[in-house]
């Protein structure tokens, strides 16, 4: 089922933990996340590794921005819908 973009969602694993819960929003179609963390030998620092294609095979995977400016690959089914934002401009 695709997800609306702006959709406001939080981790299944992550509802109830103290803290509250983290919200995050579903990125348009075609945003790119960040798919894996590397070490860089020329610089000798971890690097983000960033692609608009899932990290594995599959339709069922969202893009989802994070607080704190982090975009993350979500699977649909660990994701526990939350409303979806009317204003879509």
């Amino acid at each position: 089922m695709p997800v609306a973009p702006r959709t406001r969602i939080r981790l299944k694993s992550h509802a109830g933990l103290s803290g509250g819960d983290r919200i995050g929003y579903v990125a348009p179609p075609g945003h790119s996340a960040v798919v894996r963390t590397d070490f860089d030998h020329a610089s000798g620092e971890l690097v983000q590794v960033w692609s608009k294609t899932p990290p594995t095979d599959g339709t069922d995977w969202v893009v989802v921005w994070w607080p704190g400016n982090h975009w993350t690959w979500e699977r649909e089914s660990d994701l526990e819908f939350v409303d979806t934002d009317p204003n879509t401009t």
